[in-house]
């Protein structure tokens, strides 16, 4: 019963935030407002139908928590686009074993659903200086992924962010809430992110499946808006 409340709470999560990225129907907001509706969608996503709701078909996946656990989530995938071709996606971030396999993992799941190659700088054994290989990677991927947490000592990933955004390629920011503090005077104080970088595609985060569950319904709209992909006649 746990794991049944977990899910429906998810469900009602992601159908808040289809409501506030694409509007849903009357008739679909009526649907949500039956009695016992997301623990009976919870059920039926635990059961392993895959149902449909508002043209996205939700999954039970199992994403990795900032620690590497375990985490059970919900994940909604639009049936109502056509990707117009594969896609390459450049993601940046910390190097770090608290960061790599966990964030790794979490992307390829999302991305395989939509046939996105991910594109690290060190896929595929580069050749050359470590920037250079970098700056290839963003000019020539459709978009970027940039994620900062772990960065507070090495900021490399806000200057990736800059190249993407003087090269005028487009880019979703993961901007990790729970960063380090620092002493200012008599003051500790948290790091947060340059003020420049609080854009449309700025995403705040504490744990990675509330914001791959995020991603999952802003990342079709973002395909179609860049017109990497179009709405299907459903």
């Amino acid at each position: 019963m746990a794991k049944l409340a977990v899910i429906a709470a998810q469900i009602k999560a992601v159908c808040d935030l289809l409501h506030q990225y694409e509007g849903l129907e009357k008739r679909q907001l009526r649907r949500m407002q039956v009695t016992g509706f997301y623990n009976a969608f919870a059920k039926s996503i635990l059961a392993g139908d895959a149902p449909q709701l508002a043209g996205y078909a939700f999954d039970l996946v199992h994403f990795r928590s900032i620690s590497g656990s375990d985490l059970p989530s919900i994940l909604p995938i639009s049936h109502k686009i056509l990707i117009r071709r594969k896609l390459k996606a450049f993601v940046g971030h910390r190097f770090s074993d608290a960061v790599t396999p966990n964030h790794r993992h979490n992307l390829a799941i999302l991305f395989q659903a939509y046939g996105i190659q991910p594109w690290y700088s060190d896929s595929d054994s580069p050749n050359g200086p470590v920037f250079g290989v970098i700056l290839d990677r963003i000019r020539k991927s459709d978009f970027s992924v940039f994620d900062d947490r772990e960065t507070e000592a090495r900021p490399n990933t806000l200057i990736e962010i800059g190249t993407a955004i003087g090269l005028g390629k487009p880019y979703f920011y993961f901007n990790y809430s729970d960063k380090r503090t620092v002493q200012i005077g008599s003051r500790r104080e948290k790091i947060t992110t340059a003020s420049d970088l609080a854009g449309m595609l700025y995403m705040p985060y504490r744990e990675y499946d509330v914001l791959l569950r995020e991603f999952a319904v802003r990342l079709p709209l973002f395909m179609c808006d860049r017109r990497f992909a179009r709405r299907s006649r459903m």
